[in-house]
């Protein structure tokens, strides 16, 4: 079980620019999977990025591919991502709606602690 979920909820995306919210880490974690759902279905692929300080976890963006509605699992094999970064969401532009993506995370080894 992930010691941390990040979760975004976004109602209707509106073009590639990061959406929802940024979330500041507490601690330093290591990124185990992301999860995600359209209640809509995308009439494009929807492709899905998570940015740590801005730069990429993923690499290359999870796809929710047109007509299908989720991505139940997507493991990833990242790097530590510090304690104080900013973690935030892109989508692209897909026709989707009411999407939901989580992104599990693993508490990562602090030295201050």
């Amino acid at each position: 079980m992930a010691d941390r979920i990040l979760t975004w909820y976004i109602e209707e995306p509106k073009g590639t620019e990061r959406q929802g919210a940024t979330f500041c880490l507490d601690k330093d974690y290591v990124p185990v999977c992301i999860r995600a759902y359209a209640g809509k279905d995308p009439d494009t692929n929807l492709e899905i990025d998570i940015l740590d300080d801005g730069v990429s976890i993923l690499s290359a963006p999870a796809v929710i591919k047109a007509g299908r509605n989720g991505l139940d699992f997507e493991e990833i094999d990242g790097d530590t991502m510090e304690k104080y970064s900013f973690v935030s969401l892109n989508l692209s532009a897909s026709g989707a709606k009411k999407i939901t993506v989580q992104l599990e995370l693993d508490e990562g080894n602090d030295p201050e602690e």
